[in-house]
């Protein structure tokens, strides 16, 4: 089904649902484009209807103040819940404490039925990312995960609990000058700003999600803005899920629309963080005017979104005559349908509203030279006695100015570079491999794979095309294209897109840049997948050399590269030294952060296996307990990762000759492996000819071969994918039969 179609299907579901059941086909007739949306969409009605709420998540199968009680007193991973705050379309947020380090923290449930696996990559992937948000004005997301009570997979958020109103709510006790407003603006702005630079749009801004934090008693100028939900709109959209939609409530989605760029209702991918700009500017102009652009607040659905899709927003001027034309300009700009028309960044943005706030042009509009000398007058009335003097002070303006710019352009080049990376890789990675996947899938005899691998190439060749001006945005970009062949197992053409990364950072950036030492670091991996551990060696300790002279000995980066070396230098024949390279990163790591982190476990488990190389299985064994017991007290027992430290602990156990023992951690992790991932995935083939070899030690040769039988023959249903393991698997079953 087209995606402007099912987009359509959805919207007008969203308003059927809740009419009379008698009065829907009159409904479908007059509002489906064509018989087959009406088909499509009494069906989706009938289904609503005959489900009868057996086997419903909490959400959908009892009212709120059962859900409430539902939850209250649960746990989720290192969080127990204490009380309800409120609900929403996308689930129902909760008061929870963290018992490390003992805070009060929001935990948003997500609605059931969403799928899995897919999410949950996506759950992985953006925490990391949300995680770098670290601004006054963003709700920091401390951890993320699913967790399910009995109703399906749920996906969660611990994030940072504000205590405060909603942005409508607050602006409704209080009566803020414009200037107040705008300064309370800009505040917002710089928040959204800082994560467009980390490549994070929200998707979602609206006053409902911009609370006001602060001393309810205190100063009005005390409360600042903190926006909730980064990301989360992302996760879900991108995960391919619509009952989440499908769910939330007619009056909250009609809400909503009134903040959306029209690009949103496109159906098309090419969404990107001018729809954050789109969103600021309605917020800017319900800040000054207390209402919407486009009011959309008693319409339809339908209606709603053909508004904002055509209609002309408001002048903000006819709303409220008495503002600046100034400011009617700012937030026309912000407002058009055309995104390249808008203000390309919200810094872009939040300088203009500084530049009116000091009295100077904006640069919205072409400055003609009569309003440029308004501003200059405005700005400096005792000035203007006489000529003599506006031209002394016009000179000594420029001057400064040349003197100001220079110092903060150092400044700000560093900034826009992230921003502009950012951006500029959100964008490649998605549109353009977008672009590119359709006339290719098409073509190719085996989409499953080669389209995989020639899109990414297609890509590749077009980069110089793109980013030849921008060689140090061009490096970015290569170096995640490097990325995606390395994930792929791609490994030469993955080194081909690493070296080129690293003489582009190189020239433009400098050999000591944190850019450049990545590009190095990364050329490093590739070439040790490829088995090349001498090229790999120099290439990682030139990266932690670098490293520890620009971000310090216990950064993650440094800490990463240390981690490497030590794996090269095992590799090439020296397990001493790579020994105190990983003992030294350990300790590094667990001052940095203690124990229970995930990188401290990882890092002390990769020591762990090394002294396994060594024949030292004892200490290897004592480490892998400590490693396992901890990651299940800090992740959960079913967390992926706990699941291979149990393995690692089993194996260890196993080459020690308590096979029994052995058995016993493993089976859970076969059982956990096999159920979430299925038989044919590379954690379950590991898992079963582990426990094969643990059978065929403690003698159970049967059992020891059905088991590798089991391991081989999911193996084989992607032999491309299982080339490596096919083998060994073979090999164990060949010394059985020799037995």
């Amino acid at each position: 089904m087209p995606t402007k179609h099912w987009a359509k299907v959805k919207l007008l579901f969203q308003q059927a649902v809740d009419l009379p059941v008698e009065d829907r086909a009159a409904f479908c007739d007059a509002h489906c484009d064509s018989e087959s949306m009406k088909v499509e969409l009494l069906r989706l009605l009938d289904a609503h209807e005959e489900d009868t709420g057996f086997l419903k998540s909490p959400f959908e199968a009892t009212e709120s103040s059962e859900i409430s009680d539902a939850f209250i007193g649960r746990a989720i991973g290192d969080f127990r819940i204490t009380r309800r705050i409120g609900a929403g379309g996308m689930g129902v947020v909760y008061e929870a404490i963290q018992e490390h380090p003992g805070r009060s923290v929001a935990i948003k449930l997500l609605q059931p039925g969403h799928s899995c696996e897919k999410l949950l990559w996506r759950l992985q992937h953006e925490s990391e990312i949300l995680a770098r948000l670290q601004h006054p004005g963003v709700a920091h997301v401390y951890a993320s995960g699913m967790t399910d009570f009995g109703y399906g997979p749920q996906p969660w958020f611990a994030m940072e609990l504000v205590d405060g109103l909603p942005l409508h709510r607050h602006m409704q006790q209080h009566d803020l000058s414009t200037e107040r407003k705008l300064v309370l603006f800009l505040e917002i702005a710089d928040a959204v700003q800082h994560a467009h630079e980390r490549g994070v749009i929200h998707r979602d801004l609206k006053p409902a999600n911009i609370m006001m934090a602060g001393d309810s008693a205190g100063s009005i100028l005390s409360h600042l803005p903190k926006i909730l939900d980064f990301g989360v709109a992302r996760i879900i959209d991108e995960s391919g899920n619509t009952g989440t939609t499908m769910r939330t409530a007619i009056g909250e989605i009609a809400g909503t629309i009134g903040y959306m760029s029209p690009e949103r209702f496109s159906g098309e991918d090419n969404v990107d963080h001018r729809c954050d700009v789109y969103a600021l500017g309605v917020i800017g102009y319900e800040l000054l005017t207390k209402t919407l652009p486009i009011d959309v607040r008693s319409h339809s659905l339908v209606e709603a979104i053909r508004a904002v899709e055509q209609q002309s927003p408001v002048p903000l001027r006819t709303v409220a005559p008495t503002l600046s034309a100034d400011l009617e300009v700012i937030f026309s700009k912000c407002l058009e349908k055309d995104p390249t028309r808008r203000y390309q960044s919200a810094r872009d943005l939040a300088d203009d509203v500084r530049r009116f706030l000091q009295r100077e042009p904006i640069r919205a509009r072409r400055a003609s030279r009569g309003y440029l000398f308004r501003k200059f007058v405005s700005r400096n009335r005792t000035l203007v006695g006489g000529i003599v003097a506006t031209i002394l002070a016009l000179a000594a303006g420029m001057f400064l100015y040349a003197v100001e710019a220079k110092q903060a352009r150092a400044e700000a080049e560093k900034s826009q570079y992230e921003a502009d990376k950012a951006l500029a890789i959100n964008s490649f990675m998605t549109n353009d491999f977008i672009t590119r996947l359709i006339p290719l899938a098409k073509d190719s005899s085996d989409p499953q794979h080669s389209t995989v691998t020639e899109i990414v190439g297609e890509a590749a060749r077009h980069v110089p095309t793109m980013f030849g001006e921008r060689p140090a945005i061009e490096a970015a970009v290569r170096n995640e294209i490097g990325t995606v062949y390395y994930n792929m197992g791609d490994h030469p053409n993955a080194v081909e897109q690493y070296e080129l990364a690293l003489q582009l950072w190189t020239s433009q950036l400098g050999p000591s840049h944190v850019d450049t030492l990545k590009a190095v670091n990364n050329l490093g991996l590739a070439f040790a997948r490829q088995g090349n551990n001498k090229a790999a060696e120099p290439l990682y300790r030139r990266a932690w050399k670098g490293r520890i002279a620009k971000l310090g000995e216990s950064h993650s980066s440094t800490l990463a590269s240390m981690n490497n070396l030590a794996e090269a230098v095992r590799a090439n024949g020296r397990p001493e030294e790579a020994e105190q390279l990983l003992r030294r990163a350990y300790e590094l790591q667990l001052a940095e952060a203690g124990l229970q982190n995930k990188q401290t476990l990882i890092m002390l488990a990769n020591l762990g296996s090394l002294l396994a190389k060594q024949g030292r299985h004892k200490e290897a064994e004592k480490i892998h307990r400590t490693v396992f017991e901890n990651m299940a007290t800090t992740l959960g027992e079913d967390h992926v990762t706990t699941l291979w430290a149990q393995l690692e602990l089993a194996q260890s156990i196993y080459r020690l000759k308590d096979y029994d023992a052995a058995k016993e951690v493993l089976i859970p992790v076969v059982e956990t492996f096999e159920r979430t991932n299925g038989a044919a995935d590379f954690s379950t083939i590991t898992a079963r000819r582990l426990m094969g070899r643990i059978l065929r030690g403690g003698n159970d040769h049967a059992a020891a071969r059905a088991t590798l039988q089991l391991a081989l023959d999911a193996a084989n249903t992607d032999s491309d994918t299982f080339a490596r393991v096919i083998p060994k698997i073979e090999r164990d079953l060949r010394r059985l039969e020799d037995e």
